[in-house]
């Protein structure tokens, strides 16, 4: 899947904001969609931020192509039949497989019930 295309003048912007916010091109992100629809359309207000796990500039799942390795059910490109993948809170579930797949916390069990975090860490079907 390729990512948006830009018109001549767009892509000038969008160059200068990638660079300006130290933004990176390329990659499963549809960042060209995203910069023109919420940044020239002026509705990116909370949609990206530093994340305190990794201190990396994060964006919204909504522009995630398929292949990102944690492309969700949030995103515009998600379709019925791919696998059902979401997150809750911060963990990145997997809910065909019943575990989570990533844990973008520093200490789990004091953000998220232990019996719950548990659960899904070994993927059992029970609680």
């Amino acid at each position: 899947m390729k990512q948006t295309s830009l018109t001549k003048d767009e892509e000038a912007l969008y160059q200068l904001w990638a660079k300006g916010f130290n933004v990176p091109t390329g990659g499963s992100y549809d960042r060209p969609r995203f910069f023109k629809e919420k940044v020239l359309g002026q509705q990116d207000q909370g949609l990206s931020e530093v994340s305190q796990y990794d201190n990396q500039l994060h964006f919204t799942d909504e522009y995630k192509m398929p292949g990102h390795p944690t492309f969700s059910m949030q995103s515009k490109y998600w379709k019925e039949g791919m696998p059902k993948r979401d997150w809750v809170r911060d963990y990145y579930v997997d809910f065909d497989q019943g575990k989570i797949l990533k844990d973008t916390t520093a200490s789990p069990q004091n953000k998220f019930s232990s019996k719950v975090y548990d659960y899904f860490r070994r993927g059992q079907k029970g609680l």
